[in-house]
C-alpha cells in the first residue's frame, strides 16, 4: 500500500505538469489550491466504483473528429442530459487531488494530442451519475479516439 508520504511525494514531483494539464483541458489557469484534498478525492474514487455496473457504449473517432461541428453537438447533448459539474481525472489525480469544472461545456476538447502523455483521459459527473472516458491513441500512423460512455444519462446519447 502506498504510504500517505509516497503519495506527497509523487504529488511533489509532478504537480506542475498536472496543472499545466488541467490548465490547458479547462482553458483556465488552475492552482494547486484548485484542486480538492486526497481524502475528498479518495471518498469521490469509492463512491465511483459503483459505475462500471451501469450500462455504457464504447465508439472511435479520428481525434481530429472532435473538432467537428458533429461533436460539439454531441457534447451539448451530454450536457442536457447531465449537466452537473465534471471532476476531470488524469494520472496523477489519485495523488494530488482532483479538479474540478461547472459542467462538460467547460471541457476543452480542443486540446493536443500531446498534453496527456498517458493518452486517457476521465470525466466524472459530480453526481456520479455518468462518466466518459477519452482513451486516444496512434495505430498505422492515424490518431484516433475511443469514446466510452457510462452511466444513466450519458450512455443513452448517441454520436
Amino acid at each position: 500500500m502506498v504510504t500517505d508520504f509516497a503519495k506527497r511525494l509523487e504529488c511533489k514531483r509532478n504537480i506542475q505538469s498536472y496543472i499545466s494539464q488541467l490548465s490547458h483541458l479547462s482553458n483556465r489557469e488552475v492552482k494547486a489550491a484548485d484542486l480538492l484534498s486526497l481524502e475528498a478525492t479518495n471518498v469521490i474514487r469509492e463512491q465511483a466504483k459503483l459505475l462500471p455496473n451501469k450500462p455504457f457504449q464504447k465508439f472511435k473517432i479520428k481525434f481530429s473528429e472532435k473538432l467537428d461541428e458533429r461533436f460539439a453537438m454531441f457534447v451539448k447533448n451530454l450536457y442536457s442530459l447531465n449537466s452537473t459539474p465534471i471532476y476531470i481525472w488524469l494520472k496523477h489525480t489519485n495523488t494530488c487531488g482532483l479538479f474540478e469544472i461547472r459542467s462538460i461545456m467547460e471541457f476543452n476538447f480542443n486540446f493536443d494530442y500531446s498534453v496527456v502523455n498517458e493518452g486517457i483521459i476521465s470525466l466524472l459527473t459530480k453526481d456520479l451519475n455518468d462518466n466518459i472516458i477519452l482513451d486516444f491513441f496512434e495505430d498505422s500512423g492515424e490518431k484516433f479516439i475511443e469514446i466510452e460512455l457510462r452511466g444513466k444519462n450519458w450512455s443513452t446519447c448517441v454520436y
